[in-house]
């Protein structure tokens, strides 16, 4: 009767270290996912050139995104180097995607939310 208990407990354990394994990796990936992503930042300016300003202030989000990346994964060493290299172009590979929401052009007003994720797989 004691062996019939002190199996049970076993089983018991290893039903929760499976269960604790299978969560820690799924939630590993979840943040790992989340690192590359940024959040939405609101713009909104005043302009006779819209277009060439909202360019000029997503490209401002991209820098700003990135940096905090790479500040956040990086150790401080080669943080400071990397930061010396990047540029529009390197930032343009690395990125994913960029979304766009609740655009609204209003006379010479432009407002938008801005969010820029990056690719974490791609090989430069």
């Amino acid at each position: 009767m004691r062996f019939f208990f002190l199996q049970l407990k076993m089983n018991k354990f290893a039903i929760f270290l499976f269960f604790l394994l299978i969560s820690n990796t799924i939630l590993q990936n979840i943040l790992a996912s989340e690192i590359f992503e940024s959040k939405y930042k609101k713009i909104d300016f005043i302009s006779n050139k819209i277009e060439n300003d909202k360019g000029i202030k997503i490209d401002e989000i991209k820098f700003e995104t990135l940096d905090k990346i790479l500040n956040n994964i990086l150790i401080t060493e080669d943080y400071i180097n990397l930061k010396k290299i990047i540029n529009k172009d390197l930032i343009n590979i690395l990125i994913q995607n960029i979304i766009i929401e609740d655009e609204k052009i209003i006379n010479n007003r432009y407002s938008a939310n801005i969010k820029v994720n990056y690719n974490k797989k791609k090989n430069c």
